[in-house]
């Protein structure tokens, strides 16, 4: 019978994650158990494995290890962000400067860099890998605000970005102007932080691959509280996790105790960079994926975790620690130290003697200087004494065993010193026949192995701030990534000079009269004036451009560097040597480009691009790269203004500037008196024509008075016809209803057979009265609108009288100054015409053969 294979795992599913997770777990096995061997010989416990026959121990593992970790870490690096061109434009500068500085507050501020780099650099050394995770930290606050809401013309409720609003309209109060407002609570950032945490060796997981290049994943495992749990993922999926865990150094205290409590989730934060997915995942539990979503943060090479490894296998990317390859040479210093020991003790005074002495031998050998007396001397004496009654062990063959013993374990040490390169730290003195340039070179060519570890741990701590560069560029708010690079004090020195102010210009001459052809042309209208010139708004404009860059990761194209010996012990006399070159550099370059500008200033440019590169290769290069750009453009400025000076004509002579001032004085002089005679016979033309003017106001103001008091007569006659016509229509009605209450009454007295056709012609007489009564509505509705037009024409002409008045009054007090624009003003003739008398309008009722009245007839009277 033929076996049906298994089917297939769908790829990325959660049955599939699990399944790698625990692959992942017996991979590293063999591993993780290297490092706990390790560990325990460095902690010196007693029970290891391969230590087992070795009683006495010298514990070297200890002391080279401890003597490697100074070399690796022992003070705060010092972060360098550079671009990775050699060159930019200001705000790609600004920006580097500014991005160090937050990174480096972040190290000194968010978290203990260096108790995470001391832990980094031993578990590096113990374990043979190190791993440091990125994370983002940020504490919300709950604060309650008020919002407002407007209903839009169908009705619907919108915020005032025009969203619609989704919450209950039973909320809001109705204020003033239809504006609705309500109480919300809001989450407010007040704290944010980008730190780097030690992820334990036996916490990180990767997928199977030959090499780094070939990983498709990389997880580190989490322990949670139930706090955690819903702080990260809500209470609903907090209350599904499986709370039994504990870290492996913590489960064999907590199963000797009877009392059992609830422990922590065991969670595996995955990042995936083939799905360019984050999995959240537990292997136990009822739900195996927890959550699943986009990176929150883009690093450069996706994964917020960066790797150092002693040396891996060629087809595994798994590390093979130190520890694994000198453990055979700790076991034979070990054991070397064991039986030194053993040797030790077998070297002391071990003797026989007569028993016929006594207890006079126990007696000499203790105590300091004696006297002790002997009985039968002689007879003692021809025994041969003391001498012939001790023997003595002989302790030589014990002694030369502890040499041979003590020199097989200085070889041991010095080869495993030599394995590790404790013995490139150990070399501080030379001998006398070599020279300092063999001693320099043998110490050069030695310590490569120890320089090549040191660059490797420099690259794995510059690509974890690197880490916490991109997280600040991306996450923080834009006013704390430029408090703390003090963004004003270094942009502001970079900010060019103001413009010069503009020079104040004359104001244009009056445009000229007939008769005045000897003044100046009319001048052009004035430009307005420039826009001030702000500083506090060109360094907002440049935070702007640099912010712009950060959140761009396209545009970031910074590279962060760590210097290897920034994070040893602090040399101060290096330090000196190293700002004293930079400063002698810069001065003696400045100096020299600053007499090639004073010749050629158009190799200003030149000048300054070949100082920021040379700058940039020196420690702290980029703090005064501002600073002396900044001088060198002053220095390319008074250049070119010396230049522009040269180029003007020499001063003209001052005796002939003196007579051609003198001339043009009597010139103006005589411009002026003729000035003045054009002015005295335009104001004799302009009194002239003054007066002229005054007569005519007066005989159209005279005019206009006789008019109003005409249309005032006319109206008022108009208005008593209307009256007139009103009452007698009132009385018309009155006799109409005394006509139908007449008909009312006669068609009481009829037949019940004739009531039917006297309710119609009822009905017929009521709907003629109120055509009656609405025509009279609209007559007296028209005689008010009469009434307020005529008014209105009163009014208006009122107006135009105070306005001739005024006019002349203006006319009577014009200075003499401006005869110009007067002459030029033609008499203003006023024609109001009369308006037309309304024509009169006479009604009369119509009625029917009986008498009965059946309408009303208008006709206008001539």
């Amino acid at each position: 019978m033929k076996l049906q294979p298994k089917p297939l795992i769908e790829k990325y599913s959660p049955r599939w994650w699990k399944a790698q997770i625990t692959q992942a777990e017996e991979r590293r096995k063999k591993f993780i158990e290297a490092a706990e061997e390790s560990i325990r010989v460095y902690n010196a416990q007693k029970q290891v494995g391969i230590l087992n026959d070795a009683e006495r121990r010298l514990n070297v593992w200890w002391y080279c290890t401890n003597t490697l970790l100074p070399a690796y870490y022992s003070s705060t690096p010092k972060a360098e962000v550079n671009l990775r061109k050699r060159a930019g434009s200001l705000p790609y500068e600004l920006g580097s400067v500014i991005l160090e500085r937050n990174a480096q507050y972040a190290m000194d501020c968010h978290f203990d860099f260096d108790k995470v780099g001391y832990q980094a650099a031993l578990q590096f050394l113990l374990t043979g890998q190190a791993v440091l995770w990125a994370r983002y930290v940020a504490e919300f606050r709950k604060e309650t605000t008020e919002f407002a809401v407007i209903r839009d013309p169908s009705g619907a409720l919108i915020d005032g970005e025009g969203e619609p609003y989704e919450g209950e309209e039973e909320e809001l109060e109705e204020g003033e102007n239809n504006i609705l407002s309500g109480r919300m609570e809001v989450e407010t950032k007040v704290v944010e932080k980008a730190v780097l945490e030690v992820v334990q060796y036996n916490d990180y997981y990767c997928s199977d691959a030959r090499n780094e290049a070939e990983i498709e994943w990389q997880a580190r495992r989490a322990f949670m509280d139930r706090a955690q749990a819903e702080s990260m993922f809500g209470k609903e999926t907090a209350d599904k996790l499986t709370y039994d865990s504990h870290p492996e150094v913590m489960k064999k205290d907590i199963a000797r105790k009877d009392d059992k409590f609830e422990g922590k989730a065991e969670l595996y934060e995955i990042w995936c960079e083939a799905t360019k997915k984050v999995y959240w995942l537990q292997k136990g539990g009822d739900q195996t994926i927890i959550e699943t979503s986009e990176p929150p943060i883009r690093f450069e090479k996706f994964y917020p975790c960066v790797v150092i490894r002693q040396s891996a296998d060629p087809d595994s990317v798994i590390p093979v620690s130190d520890y694994s390859h000198v453990k055979d040479q700790i076991l034979e210093v070990e054991r070397l130290t064991t039986r030194i020991h053993a040797v030790t003790q077998a070297i002391r005074t071990n003797s026989l003697y007569d028993a016929t002495l006594g207890n006079q031998v126990d007696m000499l050998m203790t105590g300091d200087l004696k006297l002790i007396p002997a009985t039968n001397w002689p007879s003692y004496k021809q025994r041969g004494g003391l001498a012939n009654g001790i023997e003595a062990m002989n302790i030589e063959p014990y002694i030369n065993a502890l040499n041979i013993l003590q020199g097989a374990r200085t070889n041991a040490l010095q080869q495993l010193y030599e394995t590790l390169k404790v013995s490139d730290l150990l070399r501080g003195t030379s001998e006398q026949y070599k020279s300092a340039t063999a001693n320099r070179l043998e110490n050069q060519w030695s310590s490569m192995g120890l320089v090549v570890r040191q660059n490797m741990f420099a690259k794995f701590v510059s690509d974890a701030i690197s880490n916490l560069a991109v997280i600040i560029a991306e996450q923080f708010e834009e006013e704390t990534i430029m408090e703390v690079g003090d963004a004003d004090a270094l942009i502001e020195p970079t900010l060019p000079p103001p413009p010069p102010a503009p020079e104040p210009m004359e104001p244009p001459m009056p445009p000229g009269e007939p008769g005045m052809e000897g003044m100046a042309p009319p001048m052009p209208p004035m430009m307005p004036p420039p826009p001030p010139y702000d500083p506090l708004a060109e360094i907002d404009k440049i935070k702007q451009q640099i912010i712009d860059i950060f959140r761009n990761d396209k545009k970031r194209s910074y590279r962060i560097q760590i210097a290897s010996d920034s994070m040893v012990a602090i040399d101060q006399a290096q330090q000196q040597q190293e700002a004293t070159m930079l400063i002698q550099t810069a001065g003696s370059f400045f100096d020299q480009m600053r007499g090639l500008i004073d010749q050629y200033p158009p190799l200003l440019d030149f000048s300054i691009s070949l100082f920021q590169n040379m700058i940039k290769r020196y420690k702290g290069g980029k703090e005064i790269d501002g600073l002396f750009t900044k001088a060198l453009t002053q220095i390319g400025e008074i250049s070119k203004a010396k230049e522009e000076a040269a180029k003007q004509p020499p001063p003209p002579d001052p005796v002939m500037q003196e007579v051609q001032g003198r001339l043009q004085i009597a010139q103006i002089e005589s411009q002026a008196r003729l000035q003045a005679a054009q002015m005295e016979m335009q104001d004799k033309a302009t009194k002239n024509q003054l007066s002229f003017q005054d007569q005519q106001l007066k005989m159209q103001r005279d005019q206009l008075e006789t008019q109003l008091a005409v249309q005032q007569q006319q109206f008022n006659e108009y208005l008593k016809q209307q009256e007139l016509v009103i009452a007698q229509q009132e009385v018309q009605v009155k006799q109409s209803a005394v006509q139908v209450d007449m008909l009312k009454v006669q068609a009481m007295s009829q037949s019940d057979a004739n009531k039917q056709a006297i309710q119609q012609e009822t009905n017929r007489m009521d709907q003629i009265l109120d055509l009656q009564k609405l025509e009279l509505d609209q007559m007296r509705i028209k005689l008010s609108e009469s009434e307020k037009l005529m008014e209105e024409r009163r009014l208006a002409s009122e107006q135009q009288l105070e306005r001739l008045r005024m006019s002349m009054d203006m006319l009577q007090r014009a200075p003499q100054a401006s005869p110009i624009m007067l002459q030029t003003d033609k008499p203003m003739i006023i024609e109001k015409a009369a308006p037309a008398p309304r024509r009169k309008r006479k009604g009369k009722i119509i009625s029917d053969t009986e008498g009965n009245p059946v309408g009303i007839e208008l006709e206008d009277e001539e």
